[in-house]
């Protein structure tokens, strides 16, 4: 299943905070990009979808959306904080 760095799990930390969203969840859903490949959004949720793959990172449960989980099972979710947000992205385990 997808692993979640711990600077990827911070930054879901803070998204969670700032969104003031009732428990400690993050959902990733697919969603079409301009180019024709597929971005994956990150939405603040309180339980999984029905189907949803799960994983946890440290104090952040995080699901994936069905069509997701297959392409991301020997995935790792990283993330660099900027000044404004933050940039994820997805990379095969080593």
């Amino acid at each position: 299943m997808l692993q979640v760095t711990d600077t990827a799990a911070a930054v879901f930390r803070d998204i969670l905070a700032s969104e003031g969203v009732e428990g400690n969840a993050i959902r990733l859903t697919p969603q079409p990009a301009e180019n024709g490949q597929t971005s994956i959004s990150l939405q603040p949720v309180e339980g999984p979808g029905i189907e949803d793959a799960s994983t946890e990172a440290k104090n952040v449960d995080v699901y994936v959306a069905p069509e997701l989980a297959p392409a991301l099972s020997d995935a790792v979710l990283d993330a660099e904080p900027l000044e404004t947000g933050a940039r994820f992205f997805v990379r095969d385990r080593a």
